[in-house]
Formats: structure tokens, sequence, C-alpha cells
């Protein structure tokens, strides 16, 4: 435990950060040099540990620091109500290579949410990936003020201009500060190996929780051993006030057209009976999802390739080939405004939401759709580039799909891999399935 402040990696005159006027002198004392981790991110090629918590424990920091003199600074009173950071220079390995030089700050005070104090037994971590979110960090903070059971709650932010890094400080939030916008699929991974809890609520910002969503999602996954991760009732936020047995479905869990396309249970529509009740599903939204520390450890997290959109897909296409099975829990309910951060900070988020869907929803149809839908898949992707010309999307769509292609030879790897272990009929068998389990 940090009981005053610490400091910077320090680094070259050159890679330093200016301090400002009014920063405190600061005295300084090594890190022991096990608490730098020498091994690759758990997603490397050439995987040198098992464990996606150890491998990426310390942010992926890689030997780099070897060369560099690291530093904690003590005994400097940061004055009351500030929070204590950390910050942290590092270059941590990505699938594609690495991300350039960054300063991560990372919270370490008590929550102004007053959560209570984390317990080994049963306890859940929240990690929250936030971009230019001011808005909405208010909402989805207070709606898990009053949850039970234990909260671990951490907020990674994915180089916001808009003050949500000073309402973080202000208001005593865990955070992780990255220099740029990394993606949902690392702002997840970077959260869920920082945190310590036996299961990770992955949450998007624009969310908020109605009371007893955790303990609920909790209870369903801690009874069943065989649940990678469990899904509750999400409802489309569109204004005040809340009414839970009105509002519109925005998932009640994810679901597999017959060429592999993924879809989202019930969205926008009305909450009819059939889809209001206990069910195993396919897989769950990455909007709002509890899941096992094992399925991380076993799968490696998301694929940070994804950047964002179909991430959570993938995972489930692999949690699945892996043996894991995914439960949808209607008694939690929350509320998703879907894509609020996205559309209002994207420069063009139309643009950016058409290529990166057109590439990851072909780079993961390849890697477990049946040979024999292709003339479908050829069909339904040819259908896309002219709805995508009539919207003005068609160059972006089309770019998409070629990066996938691209990465053909790496995906068929994965495929080929997926077959040997056996795995690939644990998914194909949701294909068409809707609602209904197969």
């Amino acid at each position: 435990m940090l009981a005053s402040s610490l400091s910077s990696v320090l680094l070259p005159e050159p890679l330093r950060p200016t301090m400002p006027k009014n920063s405190p002198r600061w005295t300084s004392k090594e890190i022991p040099s096990s608490a730098l981790s020498s091994r690759k991110s758990g997603f490397a090629k050439g995987l040198t540990t098992r464990s996606f918590s150890e491998s990426t424990r310390w942010v992926g920091i890689r030997n780099v620091f070897s060369r560099s003199r690291a530093s904690i600074a003590s005994g400097a009173s940061l004055g009351a109500g500030a929070v204590p950071s950390m910050t942290v220079a590092s270059s941590p390995y990505r699938p594609g290579g690495y991300l350039p030089w960054a300063w991560f700050e990372v919270a370490a005070a008590p929550l102004a949410v007053r959560l209570r104090r984390v317990s080994a037994a049963r306890s859940v971590a929240v990690v929250i990936p936030s971009w230019n979110s001011i808005r909405l960090l208010p909402r989805c903070l207070d709606s898990l003020a009053g949850q039970e059971p234990d909260l671990e709650v951490l907020v990674v932010d994915n180089g916001s201009t808009d003050g949500s890094l000073a309402y973080l400080r202000k208001r005593g939030v865990p955070h992780v500060s990255l220099p740029h916008n990394t993606g949902f699929a690392y702002a997840v991974d970077l959260g869920a190996a920082r945190v310590a809890a036996a299961t990770v609520l992955a949450l998007n910002v624009d969310t908020a929780l109605e009371p007893g969503a955790v303990a609920a999602l909790l209870s369903a996954l801690e009874a069943d051993d065989s649940l990678g991760g469990v899904q509750p009732r999400l409802l489309q936020l569109e204004g005040e006030p809340l009414d839970p047995s009105t509002a519109r479905l925005y998932s009640a869990g994810q679901a597999l057209t017959r060429d592999g396309r993924a879809f989202e249970l019930g969205t926008g529509g009305a909450q009819r009976p059939e889809l209001l009740r206990r069910r195993e599903i396919f897989g769950v939204c990455g909007a709002a999802c509890l899941l096992r520390r094992e399925l991380f450890d076993d799968l490696g997290g998301y694929d940070e390739r994804y950047f964002a959109f179909y991430e959570d897909v993938d995972l489930n296409v692999r949690a699945r080939a892996a043996g894991w099975r995914f439960e949808f829990v209607p008694e939690a309910v929350v509320w998703h405004v879907g894509n609020a951060s996205w559309t209002a900070e994207a420069a063009r988020p139309s643009a950016w939401n058409a290529r990166l869907t057109a590439r990851n929803r072909l780079a993961t149809q390849i890697k477990f759709v049946p040979a024999s839908r292709l003339p479908l898949i050829a069909a339904v992707e040819a259908g896309s580039l002219l709805r995508a010309a009539r919207r003005r999307r068609f160059r972006a769509t089309l770019r998409g799909k070629l990066a996938a292609l691209r990465r053909l030879p790496e995906l068929l790897g994965e495929r080929r891999r997926l077959r040997r272990e056996g795995g690939l009929g644990r998914v194909r068998r949701w294909l068409g399935a809707g609602v209904s389990s197969p």
C-alpha cells in the first residue's frame, strides 16, 4: 500500500514530462526488480506464460525497464482531497506491435462512491473503458454505489481530453490513464490484468445498473461451474423516467445467423416473455457481462487487434470452442445507451464503425464457419457492399473486408487450431439457433 504518492519511471530527459510549477519535491527509492515483468503479454506468439493475470499484471511492462531508472516518490504531501497516482512509462506488447511510449496514470485512493473493501471470497471487479465520457461517468459510477457484493472498480481512460481525468481524481475513482484511444478490447484486457477479484464485470461507460444487478449475475455464475460468463437484461436507455417494465430491449443475449453473423436478441423490440426467461445463450454482449477470471486466463482476454466491435463475438466463439457456456440472467437489469462515446467523439463515426465491423465480422467468420456456408457468406458480403454504397460508406466497408482478407493465413491457422482441439462443433451448433438452445 502506498502511503504517500508515486512518481514516474525516470527516463532520459527528452522523454520526461514537464512537471507543473506547484508540483511537490520528490525523493526516490528504487523499485524492486521483481516488480518489473520481463514477459511478453499473453497475447503474443511464442507465449511464455499460461496466466493472463501474471503476464499482463504490470501493464505488459517489458525488459525496457532494465534500461531505465525506476523510482517511487515518498514523503511528499499531496494535500487534502488529492488522489495519489502512479505514472509509468512503458511500451506494452499487443498483437501487431508495441504501443508507443506512453504514460499510464493509476489512481490509488479510496473510492468516493464508498464501496466496501474487496473480499477474497466473493468479489467482483468492474472494469469500465472510457473515452471522453465526462457526461456519462457520473450515472455509471453512481449506479455501482449500492451494489452487492464487494466491488473493485477500475476505469481505464483511453486518452480523454474532456476533463474525465480531473473528474475521476476529484471523486477518488481508481483509474488507468492511457495516452490515446487504444480501443475497447485493449482497455478491458488491461483493466482485467490489474484487478484482483475472481470475476470481472466488463461494463460500458454508457450504462447504468439497477439495484441488485451485480448480485444476481454473481449468484448465477457461482451456481454453475461450466459457465464462463453471464449477461444481464440490457435495456435501451432512451430518456427519463427509467421504467424497466416498459423499456425496449437492447440485448437478451447474443445469437448467430446461419452464416455466422452475430446479433443481439430482441434488440430494439418489446420485452417478449420468451426472451425474458433464464436460459443458455450463444454468448454475452460486451456492453455488460460478468466473466470468470479463468476464462481470461484460458483465452488471453479479448483479441486486442479488433480494437472495437465484434471483439465480444470473437471471445464468445473462442470460449465456446474451449468448452465454456454462457447464460442470460433477466433478473439483473442494466440500462445501455449504445455507442454514446463513439458517436459523440469519433471524427467520422459511421465510417469508422463500418470499417471495423466489416473487418472484424469477416475475420471472426473465417475462424469457425463451415466451408459449406461460403456461398451464403459471399452473397451476404456482396449485399453489405451494396448497402454501404447507398449509405456512402462503400470505401470504409471495402477497406475493412480487405483488411480481414490480408490476415487470411493467420485466421486459417486459428481455424485449424480450433479444429484440432475439437472445438468447432461446439460453436457451429449455435448457427441459426436464435432464442432456442441447439
